[in-house]
């Protein structure tokens, strides 16, 4: 089960006449049928609708505007990926109307459990007439979605640290290949092309480098609202059945991360990608002050 099979591929107008919403849209194919099941696909849907709509073209249009040394182009373009991200926000959080937390740990996500750091399964699963040899493959993850992993290059974010035994920015990495051949190869192309990050830093524009610091903050803002999402629908309802024997898989990932230590570190390494001005000049730092930096 991969993001792209379960969401992206995963769906039909309810008319195609209308623009396609959460409310005109159905889902193909589901492993348990239920209102949450829907509820929680239509939402990564809408997701990668909203993104679509203006944050690809406003990264395309920011790296563009460093080429150019457009500094007014620039800060359009952060402008429209904080817009973009706060949306992202918006739809987010809706999927505590349409997905029931109980429902969603014991009957959804053991679908969506992979063969790659999975307790149950540590060796692997054979597959027969593929593989004499059992295969790791990680389950249908967020991770697989090229939408966060393009905002982190576009905005320059690194992930390095050990978490699970692993990087982050391995994890996040190994996660491309269960990604559409297309979505991975934009997001390495945006990873190679211009830098907004370093044009902020060398430009000695403020405004500028208050719109850079507002969005990195707004992509923080989100994988907080995704920790707050994975507490209430993975870890509450995995501590409440101690005995159950996929208590382990409480706390990993569908993809097989070590969850909440996980998010938290790509949280705290989104918040460092802000840029502090160290400037002493009082001015400086009074404006410095709306960034939320110290210097």
């Amino acid at each position: 089960m991969t993001h792209c099979s379960y969401a992206l591929y995963n769906w039909k107008y309810i008319d195609p006449s209308k623009a396609l919403s959460m409310d005109n849209m159905d889902v193909t194919l589901m492993m348990t049928g239920s209102l949450s099941e829907k509820g929680f696909i239509k939402t990564h849907i809408i997701i990668e609708l909203e993104f679509g709509k203006t944050g690809l073209l406003a990264i395309i249009d920011g790296q563009k505007a460093v080429n150019n040394a457009d500094k007014a182009g620039v800060i359009e373009a952060l402008k429209s990926i904080t817009a973009t991200i706060t949306r992202l926000i918006a739809v987010l959080l809706k999927i505590n109307d349409v997905v029931d937390p109980y429902e969603f740990y014991h009957n959804v996500r053991k679908y969506l459990s992979g063969w790659n750091g999975n307790p149950i399964l540590p060796h692997g699963l054979i597959y027969e007439g593929v593989s004499e040899t059992p295969l790791k493959y990680s389950g249908g993850s967020a991770a697989e979605s090229g939408i966060f992993q393009v905002l982190d290059a576009v905005l320059g974010v690194i992930h390095l640290k050990d978490a699970d035994n692993c990087a982050e920015d391995i994890f996040l990495k190994r996660m491309r290949n269960y990604m559409l051949p297309k979505h991975r190869a934009f997001i390495e192309a945006v990873e190679q092309g211009p830098s907004i990050r370093n044009f902020v830093q060398t430009s000695g524009d403020l405004q500028l480098l208050a719109e850079y610091n507002e969005c990195v903050e707004k992509l923080k803002d989100f994988r907080s609202t995704h920790l707050q999402i994975v507490a209430r629908y993975i870890l509450i309802p995995g501590n409440k059945e101690k005995s159950n024997k996929q208590l382990g898989m409480a706390m990993r990932g569908a993809g097989g991360s070590y969850l909440m230590r996980f998010l938290k570190q790509v949280r705290k390494e989104t918040g460092e990608a802000v840029i502090c001005n160290n400037n002493n000049n009082n001015n400086l730092m009074e404006e410095m002050e709306a960034t939320k930096c110290s210097s």
